[in-house]
Formats: C-alpha cells, structure tokens, sequence
C-alpha cells in the first residue's frame, strides 16, 4: 500500500524495468549435491526435473544469450 501521490512514480519504475536474472548457476552444483543428500534426488531425471523447476531454468529458457548460450 502507498499513497496516491507515489503512484506515477511506482508506474514509471514499472515501465521502465528490466528483467531480473538468476544467479543460481554459480551455486547449482552445491544445491543439487544438498538435495540428493537429503534424499530428495535419487535419479538422473530427478536431477533434471528438479532444476527443471528453477528460476534459473525459466531465464535460461527465455533469455539464453544473458547465460552464455547461443540461439540456434
């Protein structure tokens, strides 16, 4: 909640914003290796699943480039 006199301010910010990026990847080798000691990955495909399901995954999928990866 504001109040009314913010809400060009808050609107422009909203206009003019980018997208935010994850930063995952950096530590995705120490997440992955927390769940399969937990136990909550016990497979390949529960691995792929699981990252499947991140943040980091959906900005890869819809902004390769930011990641390092070309389009082809």
């Amino acid at each position: 909640m504001t109040d009314v006199s913010k809400l060009n301010s808050f609107a422009a910010q909203l206009n003019n914003a980018s997208f935010i990026e994850s930063r995952f990847s950096s530590r995705l080798k120490e997440a992955l290796n927390a769940e399969i000691a937990l136990g909550n990955i016990a497979t390949l495909k529960e691995a792929f699943d699981w990252v499947n399901y991140t943040f980091y995954a959906i900005r890869l999928r819809r902004n390769p480039t930011a990641y390092g990866c070309k389009i082809e």
